[in-house]
Protein backbone atom coordinates (compact mmCIF):
# COMPACT_ATOMS: atom_id res chain seq x y z
CA UNK A 1 0.00 0.00 0.00
CA UNK A 2 1.14 3.43 -1.19
CA UNK A 3 2.47 5.71 1.66
CA UNK A 4 1.46 9.62 0.91
CA UNK A 5 3.66 11.98 4.02
CA UNK A 6 2.05 15.28 4.66
CA UNK A 7 3.98 18.14 5.78
CA UNK A 8 1.28 20.69 7.04
CA UNK A 9 -2.24 20.48 7.88
CA UNK A 10 -4.81 19.31 5.11
CA UNK A 11 -8.59 18.98 5.09
CA UNK A 12 -9.49 15.91 7.03
CA UNK A 13 -12.02 15.08 4.06
CA UNK A 14 -8.84 14.88 1.76
CA UNK A 15 -6.95 12.68 4.29
CA UNK A 16 -10.12 10.60 3.84
CA UNK A 17 -10.44 10.50 0.44
CA UNK A 18 -6.49 9.44 0.19
CA UNK A 19 -7.57 6.51 2.57
CA UNK A 20 -10.50 5.49 0.82
CA UNK A 21 -8.43 5.09 -2.19
CA UNK A 22 -6.17 2.90 -0.53
CA UNK A 23 -3.36 4.86 -0.22
CA UNK A 24 -2.18 5.42 4.01
CA UNK A 25 -1.34 8.90 5.02
CA UNK A 26 1.01 9.96 7.53
CA UNK A 27 1.86 13.91 8.91
CA UNK A 28 4.77 15.03 10.01
CA UNK A 29 5.22 15.53 13.55
CA UNK A 30 5.64 19.18 13.51
CA UNK A 31 5.83 21.78 9.98
CA UNK A 32 9.47 22.36 10.07
CA UNK A 33 12.21 21.15 7.39
CA UNK A 34 13.81 19.56 9.78
CA UNK A 35 10.63 17.27 10.99
CA UNK A 36 10.18 16.59 7.54
CA UNK A 37 13.36 15.15 6.79
CA UNK A 38 13.80 13.12 9.92
CA UNK A 39 9.91 11.24 9.39
CA UNK A 40 9.82 11.45 5.21
CA UNK A 41 11.24 8.28 5.21
CA UNK A 42 9.44 5.30 2.73
CA UNK A 43 6.96 8.09 1.64
CA UNK A 44 5.86 7.35 -1.65
CA UNK A 45 4.21 10.48 -2.03
CA UNK A 46 4.23 14.01 0.15
CA UNK A 47 1.82 17.00 -0.14
CA UNK A 48 3.32 19.77 1.02
CA UNK A 49 2.20 23.65 1.64
CA UNK A 50 4.11 26.66 2.21
CA UNK A 51 6.56 24.90 3.35
CA UNK A 52 7.90 23.10 0.43
CA UNK A 53 10.31 20.54 0.04
CA UNK A 54 13.68 20.69 0.29
CA UNK A 55 16.87 19.08 -1.80
CA UNK A 56 17.47 17.12 1.62
CA UNK A 57 14.06 16.04 1.71
CA UNK A 58 14.14 14.87 -1.32
CA UNK A 59 17.78 12.52 -0.39
CA UNK A 60 15.62 11.16 2.71
CA UNK A 61 13.18 9.48 0.68
CA UNK A 62 14.30 7.30 -1.99
CA UNK A 63 10.61 5.47 -2.59
CA UNK A 64 9.66 9.21 -3.24
CA UNK A 65 7.48 9.40 -7.07
CA UNK A 66 5.32 12.75 -6.61
CA UNK A 67 5.47 15.92 -4.54
CA UNK A 68 2.12 17.59 -4.36
CA UNK A 69 1.92 21.48 -4.02
CA UNK A 70 -1.38 22.20 -1.91
CA UNK A 71 -1.50 25.33 -3.64
CA UNK A 72 0.09 27.01 -6.80
CA UNK A 73 3.09 27.85 -5.69
CA UNK A 74 5.78 25.66 -6.23
CA UNK A 75 8.82 28.24 -5.28
CA UNK A 76 9.70 26.35 -2.26
CA UNK A 77 10.11 22.80 -3.75
CA UNK A 78 13.39 21.78 -5.03
CA UNK A 79 11.95 21.38 -8.54
CA UNK A 80 15.02 20.75 -10.19
CA UNK A 81 16.67 17.76 -8.09
CA UNK A 82 13.49 16.32 -8.14
CA UNK A 83 13.64 16.43 -12.18
CA UNK A 84 16.88 14.73 -11.79
CA UNK A 85 15.58 12.15 -10.03
CA UNK A 86 12.39 11.74 -12.30
CA UNK A 87 9.94 13.13 -9.27
CA UNK A 88 6.82 14.63 -10.29
CA UNK A 89 5.58 17.95 -9.63
CA UNK A 90 2.17 18.68 -9.05
CA UNK A 91 0.20 21.77 -8.09
CA UNK A 92 -3.24 23.10 -7.59
CA UNK A 93 -3.45 26.60 -9.46
CA UNK A 94 -6.64 28.68 -9.26
CA UNK A 95 -8.19 26.86 -6.82
CA UNK A 96 -8.41 29.45 -3.70
CA UNK A 97 -7.63 32.37 -6.45
CA UNK A 98 -11.00 34.08 -5.50
CA UNK A 99 -10.52 33.36 -1.95
CA UNK A 100 -6.79 34.91 -1.65
CA UNK A 101 -7.99 37.83 -3.85
CA UNK A 102 -11.11 38.13 -1.69
CA UNK A 103 -8.33 38.15 1.96
CA UNK A 104 -5.83 40.58 -0.63
CA UNK A 105 -9.15 43.50 -0.56
CA UNK A 106 -10.14 42.74 2.69
CA UNK A 107 -6.28 43.62 4.52
CA UNK A 108 -6.31 47.09 1.93
CA UNK A 109 -9.52 47.56 4.05
CA UNK A 110 -8.55 46.43 7.04
CA UNK A 111 -5.40 49.18 6.72
CA UNK A 112 -7.45 51.98 4.94
CA UNK A 113 -10.20 51.99 7.74
CA UNK A 114 -7.58 51.38 10.25
CA UNK A 115 -9.70 48.58 11.56
CA UNK A 116 -7.73 46.67 13.81
CA UNK A 117 -6.52 49.53 15.16
CA UNK A 118 -10.15 51.17 16.13
CA UNK A 119 -11.62 47.68 17.09
CA UNK A 120 -8.15 47.78 19.57
CA UNK A 121 -9.17 50.87 20.78
CA UNK A 122 -12.64 50.51 21.57
CA UNK A 123 -12.00 47.71 23.92
CA UNK A 124 -9.82 49.47 25.02
CA UNK A 125 -12.32 52.53 26.05
CA UNK A 126 -10.61 54.91 23.99
CA UNK A 127 -13.50 56.72 21.87
CA UNK A 128 -11.43 59.24 20.98
CA UNK A 129 -8.84 57.36 18.42
CA UNK A 130 -12.34 58.71 15.82
CA UNK A 131 -9.97 62.06 16.09
CA UNK A 132 -6.61 60.84 15.90
CA UNK A 133 -6.13 60.57 11.96
CA UNK A 134 -8.70 60.75 8.37
CA UNK A 135 -9.64 57.82 6.97
CA UNK A 136 -8.51 57.01 3.11
CA UNK A 137 -11.23 56.75 0.19
CA UNK A 138 -10.08 54.13 -2.12
CA UNK A 139 -12.28 55.40 -4.92
CA UNK A 140 -10.03 56.60 -7.36
CA UNK A 141 -7.01 55.96 -6.12
CA UNK A 142 -4.18 53.56 -8.00
CA UNK A 143 -3.88 50.18 -7.40
CA UNK A 144 -0.86 48.34 -8.39
CA UNK A 145 -0.25 44.61 -9.15
CA UNK A 146 2.79 43.64 -9.25
CA UNK A 147 1.98 40.11 -11.25
CA UNK A 148 -1.51 39.64 -13.01
CA UNK A 149 -2.00 35.76 -12.68
CA UNK A 150 -5.64 34.37 -11.73
CA UNK A 151 -5.42 35.87 -7.93
CA UNK A 152 -4.19 39.47 -9.23
CA UNK A 153 -6.76 39.23 -12.12
CA UNK A 154 -9.31 38.78 -8.99
CA UNK A 155 -8.03 41.42 -7.14
CA UNK A 156 -8.46 43.48 -10.18
CA UNK A 157 -12.18 43.06 -10.93
CA UNK A 158 -13.02 43.72 -7.38
CA UNK A 159 -10.99 46.79 -6.46
CA UNK A 160 -11.67 48.37 -9.88
CA UNK A 161 -15.18 47.07 -10.34
CA UNK A 162 -16.06 47.20 -6.73
CA UNK A 163 -14.15 50.29 -5.32
CA UNK A 164 -13.40 52.11 -8.55
CA UNK A 165 -9.86 52.19 -8.29
CA UNK A 166 -7.80 52.62 -11.22
CA UNK A 167 -5.90 49.66 -11.73
CA UNK A 168 -2.65 49.15 -13.27
CA UNK A 169 -0.39 45.83 -13.35
CA UNK A 170 3.34 44.54 -14.41
CA UNK A 171 4.24 40.76 -15.78
CA UNK A 172 6.84 40.71 -18.06
CA UNK A 173 5.30 36.94 -18.42
CA UNK A 174 1.49 37.99 -19.64
CA UNK A 175 0.89 39.01 -23.24
CA UNK A 176 -0.79 42.57 -23.42
CA UNK A 177 -4.27 41.07 -24.65
CA UNK A 178 -4.76 39.66 -20.98
CA UNK A 179 -4.29 43.13 -19.99
CA UNK A 180 -7.02 44.80 -22.19
CA UNK A 181 -9.75 42.19 -22.04
CA UNK A 182 -9.42 42.31 -18.19
CA UNK A 183 -9.37 46.74 -18.51
CA UNK A 184 -6.70 46.84 -16.34
CA UNK A 185 -3.64 49.58 -17.67
CA UNK A 186 -0.22 47.67 -18.53
CA UNK A 187 2.37 49.04 -16.61
CA UNK A 188 6.07 48.70 -19.14
CA UNK A 189 8.32 48.34 -15.49
CA UNK A 190 8.53 47.97 -12.58
CA UNK A 191 9.26 51.25 -11.63
CA UNK A 192 6.61 52.57 -14.07
CA UNK A 193 4.16 50.84 -11.64
CA UNK A 194 6.23 52.18 -8.37
CA UNK A 195 5.83 55.58 -8.74
CA UNK A 196 1.82 55.86 -9.80
CA UNK A 197 0.48 53.21 -6.78
CA UNK A 198 -0.97 54.50 -3.71
CA UNK A 199 -1.48 50.60 -3.19
CA UNK A 200 0.96 48.19 -4.15
CA UNK A 201 -0.46 44.56 -4.10
CA UNK A 202 2.10 41.54 -4.77
CA UNK A 203 1.21 38.53 -6.69
CA UNK A 204 4.79 37.33 -7.82
CA UNK A 205 7.01 34.93 -6.25
CA UNK A 206 10.56 36.02 -5.50
CA UNK A 207 12.79 36.03 -8.88
CA UNK A 208 14.97 32.61 -9.64
CA UNK A 209 18.00 33.75 -7.73
CA UNK A 210 15.86 34.07 -4.57
CA UNK A 211 15.84 37.85 -4.91
CA UNK A 212 13.35 39.62 -3.34
CA UNK A 213 11.30 41.31 -6.03
CA UNK A 214 10.36 44.19 -4.15
CA UNK A 215 13.61 45.43 -1.46
CA UNK A 216 14.22 48.89 -0.22
CA UNK A 217 15.47 50.54 -3.27
CA UNK A 218 11.47 49.71 -4.81
CA UNK A 219 10.04 50.82 -1.45
CA UNK A 220 12.31 53.86 -1.94
CA UNK A 221 10.15 54.87 -5.56
CA UNK A 222 6.55 53.99 -3.90
CA UNK A 223 4.95 57.54 -2.93
CA UNK A 224 5.01 58.89 0.97
CA UNK A 225 2.58 56.80 2.43
CA UNK A 226 1.74 54.45 0.17
CA UNK A 227 0.36 50.91 1.10
CA UNK A 228 2.19 47.68 0.63
CA UNK A 229 -0.43 44.55 0.49
CA UNK A 230 1.77 40.73 0.41
CA UNK A 231 -0.10 38.04 0.13
CA UNK A 232 1.97 36.82 -2.62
Amino acid sequence: MSLCFITQQIHPDAVTCLNDAGIRTRYATAPTMEAVIREVGDADAVITRDLGFSEDALEAAPNLKIISCHGSGTNRIAKAAAAARGVLVTNAPNTNSRSVAEMTIGLLLAVVRRICEADRAVREGNWEFRYTGPGLELHTRTLGLVGFGAIARHVAQIAGQGLGMKVMAWSPSVPADVFRAAGVERAESLDDLLVASDVLSLHRPAQGSGRPTIDASALSRLKQGAILINTS
